[in-house]
């Protein structure tokens, strides 16, 4: 395995990494925004209201997401154990 095939599996795997991140992070993010325009609307300032909702609508993103999440990242182990096979060959 050259500098340049460890490359791409580095860089594979930032990016996965990144994909694998967005549901979560989006949904946090629009929840967040949502809460924060409602606290600012109503002047009503409660930290369990900025949290509990961001905390309930990540769990439900990962719930949603975690098939496909688990389906790219079996694919990219695969990927990874089919260089290192190729090298040990």
């Amino acid at each position: 395995m050259d500098a340049a095939q460890i490359t791409a599996l580095a860089t594979e795997a930032l990016w996965l990494s990144l994909m694998l991140a967005a549901p979560v992070l989006a949904t946090t993010l629009v929840v967040s925004l949502a809460t924060s325009a409602f606290q600012s609307v109503t002047q009503f300032q409660d930290a369990a209201l900025s949290t509990v909702p961001r905390l309930v609508s990540g769990l439900v993103a990962l719930w949603l997401s975690a098939h496909w999440m688990s389906d790219r990242l079996s694919r990219f182990a695969a990927d990874v154990f089919q260089a290192l096979a190729a090298v040990s060959s």
